[in-house]
């Protein structure tokens, strides 16, 4: 036994917002509910909702102060904003059993997936493409054909990128750009 480590497995936060001092209120309302639920005296119920109201007020306190700090920031850290953005508007539903116009069970996903197609193809309608007008040619359309990009322009266009957006079409990061402006300038 000796030989054996010994771990303390600390429990991570499940809100963004909770600290060390929410954690230990939380330990303290479940120590206390436990307390409360194996003895049932009332004055274990008062305490547990002592610990339960103010763990309450904690965390309300802490979700403020941490949804005010996320606001004030949003311009210098918006990733942080939209993270926890996501983590509030996701579902995490699934789409239930379906039943098929022949009265059959949809169980997985695949089969699901057949039905719902069965049924959105059969609402759509088919246009009858023989009456579509012809657009005629245009000629008179300018079309571009003097263009001149300065080396200048594109240095300054390149170094005014926002580093916290995700990369294009390109796949080539905004961050990576703004920091090469000065090299990228003359090729591009």
């Amino acid at each position: 036994e000796e030989c054996v480590p010994q771990s303390n497995s600390k429990q991570k936060p499940d809100k963004l917002y909770m600290n060390t001092q929410a954690m230990r209120a939380k330990k303290r309302k479940r120590k206390a509910w436990a307390r409360w639920k194996q003895t049932g005296t009332q004055a274990n119920f008062i305490r547990y909702a002592m610990e339960r109201n103010s763990l309450r007020s904690l965390t309300r306190t802490l979700c403020s102060n941490f949804e005010h700090r996320l606001v004030k920031d949003i311009k210098d850290n918006p990733k942080a904003f939209w993270r926890y953005t996501r983590s509030k508007l996701q579902t995490r539903q699934k789409v239930g059993n379906l039943v098929g116009a022949d009265g059959a069970g949809a169980q997985t996903d695949e089969v699901k997936a057949e039905e719902l197609n069965k049924f959105f193809s059969s609402v759509f309608t088919t246009e009858d493409l023989s009456s579509v007008p012809v657009v005629d040619a245009r000629s008179s359309v300018p079309t571009l054909e003097g263009i001149v990009v300065k080396e200048e322009t594109v240095r300054k266009k390149l170094s005014e990128l926002n580093p916290n957006k995700t990369a294009g079409p390109d796949s080539i990061h905004p961050r990576l750009m703004r920091e090469l402006a000065a090299d990228l300038a003359h090729p591009l």
